[in-house]
């Protein structure tokens, strides 16, 4: 059978692993190939590429099918370093490895994560979710803040990052009451006893707690993700761009001139900073 390879990072030996973990022993393996998740500069701390594979099944009719996956990213020298030391991409891969297998085992609901298919120490396969038209939800998850601070910290980080000052504050009771109304429900859907829920009073309170880290997480980010996506790709093409951009003056400079051009995002840096400034005072009559 042929084959065709342009992946550097995983060989045949390892895809077929991929396909019978996906489709079974049945199924025949034609050949395979890699390409770029997409033309706009896509991911941080990691190489994100869609892998494609040819295989025959049981009609001996030849099919295609589309595989997701992560890997270090050898060729960004200024991000590899850190990566390599900071094992931070090991971190991710011991979740897939050993935390989400028992999160799955203990759940009803499989619908809040990918399958992943294959993992090795610097790269991980899932399936394709945009061929199986997944919908995206607001099903949150970040396995840090999940273990280690209180469940209002992301979603303060979420309502601040996402949604401008006057939208809070006409829509902000709502919003958490149904985050309240959906934890209550999964908790109860999902465990063989009653498990303790906070009360909605709780809730709020702790989101008022943390609100501070969603305003602080807004002014830190908004000035990146707020940016038209061409011009941020333009500006980040090279790992030398990306690393003036981001650790150095150039970054300041960049964002006065197009505070000048795009108004709706001086708006909300405005806005940002604005919330800041009056959340501290607030923090500091309180202390």
């Amino acid at each position: 059978m042929a084959t065709c390879n342009n992946n550097q990072y995983l060989d045949r030996e390892e895809v077929a692993i991929i396909i019978k973990e996906a489709f079974g022993t049945a199924t025949k393996f034609v050949k395979y190939y890699s390409t770029n998740l997409s033309d706009k500069k896509v991911g941080f701390m990691g190489s994100l590429q869609t892998l494609v594979v040819v295989v025959e099944e049981n009609d001996c009719e030849q099919k295609t099918y589309s595989f997701f996956f992560k890997s270090i990213p050898y060729e960004i020298e200024n991000q590899l370093s850190w990566i390599l030391e900071s094992k931070i991409f090991t971190k991710e891969t011991n979740f897939f490895k050993f935390i989400v297998p028992e999160l799955m085992a203990s759940i009803n609901d499989k619908s809040w994560i990918a399958r992943c298919y294959f993992i090795k120490d610097d790269l991980m396969v899932f399936e394709d979710l945009k061929i199986k038209k997944f919908e995206i939800s607001t099903k949150i998850l970040d396995e840090p803040c999940v273990r280690y601070v209180p469940p209002m910290f992301e979603i303060a980080q979420f309502m601040h990052i996402t949604t401008g000052r006057e939208f809070r504050k006409q829509r902000e009771t709502e919003m958490l009451k149904h985050y309240h109304d959906v934890l209550c429900k999964t908790l109860k859907d999902n465990s063989d006893r009653q498990a303790p829920v906070p009360s909605f009073s709780d809730i709020l309170d702790q989101y008022e707690e943390m609100k501070i880290v969603g305003i602080i997480s807004a002014a830190l980010y908004n000035p990146t993700i707020l940016v038209n996506e061409d011009v941020m790709t333009e500006k980040v093409k090279s790992s030398d761009g990306y690393a003036e951009f981001m650790f150095s003056s150039d970054r300041v400079k960049f964002m006065l001139e197009y505070m000048e051009k795009d108004t709706i995002f001086k708006d909300r840096l405005v806005e940002c900073i604005t919330e800041l400034i009056e959340r501290s005072n607030i923090l500091l009559e309180n202390k």
